[in-house]
């Protein structure tokens, strides 16, 4: 299941910004070589029956400061280009 969300959110974010989105196995997102998300997946189990799975996604979004360019795709872009 973490595998299957980080591919999703390496796509979505290479789509929304133009970019070449990494994915370093199995969680976390990467521009540049720095970290800009991660996923992190949780499971409730027993041996014949999966209960449920929560699948969290975190984007680096909320930060006022950027070290270049403005919002998210300022910030990612600035990562692409080192």
């Amino acid at each position: 299941m973490t595998m299957m969300a980080g591919i999703s959110a390496r796509s979505a974010a290479a789509a929304v910004t133009g970019l070449t989105v990494d994915l370093k196995w199995p969680n976390d997102l990467l521009v540049g070589g720095r970290k800009v998300g991660g996923i992190l997946t949780e499971m409730h189990a027993e041996p014949t029956l999966v209960k449920f799975v929560i699948v969290g996604i975190g984007l680096n979004v909320n930060q006022e400061k950027f070290p270049r360019g403005t919002g998210w795709r300022g910030y990612v872009a600035a990562c692409g280009n080192r």
